[in-house]
This record gives structure tokens, sequence and C-alpha cells, in this order.
């Protein structure tokens, strides 16, 4: 069985190493970037089974970058798990924009890997 992959995108080096290592414990492989422009550069080079993306990042909006990856015929699939310690009222924008899961930091490690596993044994 081919390992699956998952892209995460976090501003945060500790905690993109955190999770990435989380991950990597839960059987998965794990890539990732610091910068939501290099995801779509790296995206052009190999497509993940899934994208987590910490909404904080710098250099463009966390739902711009979604309604990208929604907008590419190549991409749209993708399923995507959006984190951010956000409220209520932008957590419904951020699922209305086209992420398939939200984690409202901070979450368990059993709430990230129950997320994963749901979303990666879902049809496509």
């Amino acid at each position: 069985m081919v390992q699956k992959t998952i892209f995460v995108v976090d501003h945060e080096p500790n905690s993109l190493s955190a999770i990435c290592d989380t991950i990597k414990g839960f059987g998965y492989s794990c890539s990732y970037t610091e910068s939501a422009i290099e995801a779509l550069a790296l995206l052009g080079l190999a497509i993940p089974d899934l994208i987590i993306l910490d909404l904080g990042t710098h250099e463009t909006s966390g739902l711009r970058f979604i309604r990208r990856i929604r907008s590419a015929p190549v991409w749209s699939g993708i399923p995507i798990i959006a984190m951010s310690d956000c409220r209520e009222r932008e957590e419904r924008e951020i699922i209305k924009a086209g992420a398939n899961a939200f984690l409202k930091k901070p979450f368990t490690i059993e709430k990230l890997q129950a997320t994963i596993d749901q979303l990666l044994s879902s049809p496509s």
C-alpha cells in the first residue's frame, strides 16, 4: 500500500515541525513549507493527498489560498484542513471558502488524527 502524503503550510517553524512529526507518527508521509506562495509552487510539482493549512500565513490570506486551490481543477479535489484560533463566525467563512474541516487551536492529537483519517478514508 502506498503511503499517503500530507502537505502542511504553517508560518511558525516550531508548530510546523511538531505537526509533521505527529503526522509521521500516524503513518503518513509529510512535506511542508512556511510559505503559502511556495506552497502553490510545490503543489505544481507533486499533488498531496491532503493539505493542512494554518490560516495565519503572512503572505496571503488563508481564505485566498483555499479559494486558489479550489479554483484549479488539478487541485480542487484535495481535502483541506484549516487550522486557526479564530472565532466561530470566521470558521463558517473558512468552510464556505472550501475547507473540508476546521481545527480550532489548540487542538488535541486525537482530534487531528481523527480528522485526517476521516478525510483520507472518504471517497474522492
